[in-house]
C-alpha cells in the first residue's frame, strides 16, 4: 500500500473518560448489569428536567408485588405480571429507585423497529405446506380439520373487516374481536391496557368499527383463515375458525412492547371466549441479539406457558437481500469492518453481542477514515471490555472519548462505548457523534474471539456496514463480509 495513505490527513485525538450515571445513588455491587444498553443511553441522554416527563415502556424482572408498589408509588403503571415478568410503563426519573431495590432483577426497555415480514418472490404454495392434506384428512388424519372451534389471532398492520373471506355465509362478521393499537375512538377503548380501540362481533356488524385495512395484514390473515368466499377460490390454513386480530402500533420505539401486549391481549379473549387460540405473526424486528433471551421474549414464553390451548406461530423475517449480519470468528487474527453514517440519527451507531467467553480476549479500536482515498483521519487507543469496563454494576458501564479536531477547534466529536452484561452475554453499543458524513467509521479487533453484530439503516435504524463483495482494494484491508 502506498505509504502516504498511512499519513494522518486531519489530525485528531481522543481522551477517553468514563460517565457515571449511578453517581450518589449509592448502590451495591452486582454480578450483572440491570438494565440493558437502550435504557442506559436513554438515561444518559436525557436532561434531568425531561426525565421526570419522559415515559418508558418497560419489562421488569423481579419479584411482582414488590415491581408493582414501586411502579405506582413513582407514578408509573403496572400493566400487567406473569411469573417473574411484568410489563410496565413509568416516567424515566423512576429508574433509579426500581434498580436501587434488590428484588428487582433487571429492567428493559427495546428501541427495536417493527416491520412487516414480507418479500415479493417468496412463495407458500397449497401443495408444498400440506395444507390441503389438513383440509382433506391424508394420511393417518382421522378427518380434515380447518379450524372449526379454534380462535385465529393475527398479529399485523391492519385488516379488512368488510371483506366476504372473513365473513360467514349470512355476511355477518367472522370476527370475534378487533384491537387497533394505533386509534383512540371515543365509547370503544380497550379498557385493560389502556390504549387503543376495541371492537366486538356485534359492534362490528353494526358497522361501527373504524380500523384502517392495510394490505399486509390482510394479505397475512387470508392466508391463515381466509375462507374464500369472496370468489370461490382462496382458501386459507384455517378457514373455519373464529378470528381476533390486533392492529398493532408500529411508531416510536415501542415495538416490542407493544407486541407483547398484543400477546397478553389474545391470551385474555381466549380465556374470555373459552377457545384455544392459535397466534399468526407475520410482524416483527431485527433488533436484538437473536438468542431468545431478552425480558420482551421471556414475558412471551411466560404468556404461552400460562394456559394450554395458547401458541405463537412467528415469522422469521425476509431480509436475505439485506447484508446486515456481521459475525466474526476468528483466532488470533485482526479485523475491519466499516461503518456508514446514519443520517436519520446523525451519526454513527451499531450494537455487538457476544459470549463472554467469546470477547473477554479480543481487543478494539476505532478510527475514522476518508471514505474517498481510505485515509486514516485518526484511530482510538485499544480497548477490553474486561479491563476497561465495570460490569459488576447495576448501571452498566459507558466510556466516552472526546475527538478533537485541530484544523478546526470547534468541530469535536464524541465516541460512547456503552456496555452491559447479563446472562452471560455483553451488549455494547457503540456511538460516534460529530465529523463528517463522509467518513466511514472502522471497527477494529484483534486477538482471538467472536462476536455478533446486526445493522441497517432500512432494518434495524443503525449504521450500514460496507459489504466489500469482491472490491480487491478493501478486501486487501481486512474488511470482514457479513451476510
Amino acid at each position: 500500500m502506498n505509504k502516504i495513505i498511512l499519513i494522518f490527513s486531519l489530525w485528531l485525538v481522543f481522551f477517553p473518560k468514563k460517565v457515571s450515571s449511578q453517581i450518589n445513588t449509592g448502590f451495591q455491587t452486582h454480578f450483572h448489569t440491570k438494565i440493558n444498553v437502550d435504557l442506559i443511553s436513554l438515561w444518559l441522554q436525557t436532561d434531568e428536567l425531561s426525565k421526570p416527563e419522559l415515559q418508558v415502556l418497560a419489562m421488569v424482572k423481579g419479584d411482582l408485588s414488590t415491581i408493582k408498589t414501586l411502579t405506582q408509588a413513582n407514578k408509573g403503571v403496572y400493566k400487567y405480571g406473569l411469573k417473574n415478568i411484568a410489563a410496565v410503563k413509568f416516567p424515566l426519573s423512576a429508574l433509579p429507585a426500581l434498580l436501587e431495590n434488590p428484588r428487582i432483577e433487571r429492567v428493559e426497555s427495546q428501541r427495536g423497529r417493527g416491520h412487516t415480514l414480507t418479500f415479493p418472490d417468496d412463495t407458500m404454495l397449497v401443495f408444498h405446506n400440506g395444507v390441503k392434506g389438513a383440509h382433506e384428512g391424508w394420511g393417518n388424519l382421522p378427518r380434515g380439520y380447518e379450524g372449526e372451534g379454534v380462535l385465529l389471532g393475527v398479529i399485523d398492520d391492519g385488516f379488512d373487516w368488510r371483506h366476504p373471506d372473513f365473513q360467514n355465509i349470512d355476511s355477518s362478521t367472522r370476527v370475534a374481536y378487533l384491537w387497533d393499537q394505533t386509534l383512540s375512538q371515543p365509547n370503544y377503548e380497550e379498557q385493560v391496557l389502556g390504549y387503543g380501540s376495541e371492537w366486538n362481533s356485534a359492534e362490528i356488524n353494526a358497522g361501527y368499527c373504524r380500523q384502517v385495512p392495510m394490505t399486509h395484514g390482510c394479505h397475512v390473515a387470508g392466508i391463515a383463515g381466509g375462507n374464500g368466499r369472496a370468489a370461490n377460490k382462496f382458501k386459507g390454513v384455517a378457514a373455519k375458525s373464529e378470528l381476533l386480530w390486533v392492529k398493532i402500533s408500529e411508531s416510536g420505539n415501542d415495538f416490542m412492547a407493544n407486541f407483547v401486549d398484543a400477546v397478553y391481549w389474545l391470551k385474555l379473549k381466549s380465556i374470555q371466549l373459552g377457545k384455544p387460540c392459535a397466534i399468526n405473526s407475520s410482524m416483527g424486528t431485527y433488533f436484538g441479539s437473536h438468542d431468545g433471551q431478552d425480558l420482551h421474549a421471556a414475558m412471551i414464553d411466560n404468556i404461552l406457558s400460562s394456559q394450554n390451548g395458547l401458541l405463537l406461530a412467528q415469522a422469521g423475517g425476509n431480509a436475505r437481500q439485506f447484508n446486515f449480519h456481521l459475525q466474526r470468528n476468528a483466532q488470533d487474527a485482526v479485523s475491519n469492518t466499516f461503518f456508514k453514517y446514519e443520517p436519520y440519527a446523525g451519526l454513527w451507531r451499531w450494537v455487538l453481542y457476544a459470549d463472554t467467553a467469546d470477547f473477554n480476549n479480543l481487543d478494539f479500536n476505532l478510527s475514522f477514515i476518508d471514505s474517498s482515498n481510505l485515509n486514516v483521519k485518526a484511530q482510538s487507543q485499544n480497548y477490553n471490555i474486561k479491563r476497561d469496563f465495570n460490569l459488576n454494576t447495576a448501571w452498566g458501564d459507558t466510556l466516552t472519548a472526546v475527538v478533537y479536531n485541530f484544523n478546526n477547534p470547534n468541530n469535536s466529536l464524541q465516541l460512547w462505548v456503552t456496555a452491559a452484561l447479563s446472562q452471560g452475554v455483553y451488549e455494547i453499543l457503540f456511538e460516534m457523534r460529530g465529523g463528517l458524513s463522509g467518513d466511514y467509521c472502522r471497527f477494529q479487533t484483534t486477538g482471538g474471539g467472536s462476536f455478533d453484530v446486526w445493522s441497517s439503516v432500512a432494518q434495524i435504524g443503525t449504521s450500514d456496514m460496507v459489504f466489500y463483495s469482491n472490491n480487491p482494494v478493501l478486501l486487501a484491508l481486512g474488511l470482514v463480509r457479513i451476510g
